[in-house]
């Protein structure tokens, strides 16, 4: 199902950015990460993001219900999103840009591919891609429109399911961001959120130990070279009998 979600030729423009870690928080539960800059936001089709991003959210909270906890409450999850520039002969793979030196081409060629369907009225067009929860998300703009959709179904369907939310190595750009897409979360939400400066202790990220913590983020657990990490979750996606 991961390849479904996240690969162009199936799910065009879902530039997703996000997904399982194949690292253990301290509860033993996965934790989500996430590189802001593999999404290239001109590439992105909202109606198929965010059906590939709800699935990702999905997982993690069936994988939290089906664990529990000996008190009989459900754990909560993690998520770090990386804020960290790419560097500069960076070619993705796996993540939203994908497909390397050929993004641009490959992306122009899928990206909102729309094709009229004879067994419908004349003029109506049918979507490529997973269908998207709601209607109205095939009208939905990309950037911050998108964002606040999102946010609302996370909070709606799945209220609760983040423990902390960690935004590493913010660029001065990301701050007035912040500031508007924290006003549509919640008061209990809002400090959920923590900023972790580069070059900081492990022990920033207080819900996973260090030994599950990527290098990348000071730890002492496995990478996740650059887009790699996606192409993981996706092999976990895929194995998974759903």
């Amino acid at each position: 199902m991961g390849s479904k979600m996240f690969k162009t030729e199936h799910n065009p423009g879902a530039e997703m950015y996000f997904a399982d870690s194949s690292s253990k928080d301290k509860n033993g539960m996965s934790y989500i990460v996430g590189r802001l800059q593999i999404c290239n936001d001109e590439m992105l089709d909202p109606a198929n993001h965010l059906r590939a991003a709800m699935f990702v959210i999905d997982r993690v909270a069936c994988e939290l219900i089906n664990a529990g906890l000996k008190n009989g409450k459900v754990p909560r999850a993690s998520y770090i999103l990386d804020l960290t520039d790419l560097e500069a002969r960076f070619q993705s793979e796996w993540g939203g840009t994908g497909f390397g030196e050929d993004i641009k081409k490959e992306h122009k060629k899928n990206k909102k591919v729309w094709k009229p369907v004879n067994s419908i009225p004349c003029g109506v067009e049918e979507h490529v891609g997973q269908k998207p929860h709601l209607p109205s998300h095939y009208s939905l703009q990309s950037g911050l429109p998108c964002l606040k959709e999102a946010m609302r179904m996370l909070t709606t369907y799945y209220p609760e399911l983040l423990e902390t939310i960690y935004f590493y190595n913010p660029p001065w750009w990301f701050h007035p961001i912040f500031g508007i897409f924290s006003m549509w979360a919640k008061k209990d939400t809002r400090r959920k959120f923590g900023f972790v400066k580069k070059g900081s202790r492990s022990e920033k990220f207080w819900t996973i130990d260090a030994e599950q913590l990527s290098k990348d983020f000071g730890g002492r657990g496995v990478t996740n070279g650059g887009d790699q990490f996606v192409k993981r979750a996706i092999e976990k996606y895929d194995s998974e009998v759903t």
